[in-house]
């Protein structure tokens, strides 16, 4: 199961797809892991500091999660970006 929100929207849009194209064609989807930040210490970091370098500002980070709750929402899924004050590391994140 993904767990980045853009791999959300995706597998959300992917089941419509798949979906939309049965019975005549059948899919099996495999699922493969990816560790996007592999260097992520254990513990996360603070969200606004790694954002704000990772993107050049707060503010355009504000506005990339705002533009993937919009698609989220166009899918049926809620993402609270405010409530998150870490960036996790997400090895140990559940399936």
């Amino acid at each position: 199961m993904p767990s980045a929100p853009w791999c959300w929207v995706a597998k959300r849009r992917l089941e419509s797809a798949i979906a939309a194209l049965a019975p005549d064609i059948a899919a099996t989807v495999t699922w493969r892991p990816f560790e996007l930040n592999p260097g992520m210490p254990k513990a996360g970091v603070d969200r606004r500091a790694y954002r704000s370098a990772k993107f050049g500002s707060w503010q355009r980070s504000q506005a990339l999660d705002a533009q993937v709750a919009a698609a989220g929402r166009s899918e049926g899924l809620v993402f609270n970006h405010d409530k998150m004050e870490r960036t996790p590391n997400t090895i140990d994140a559940p399936a």
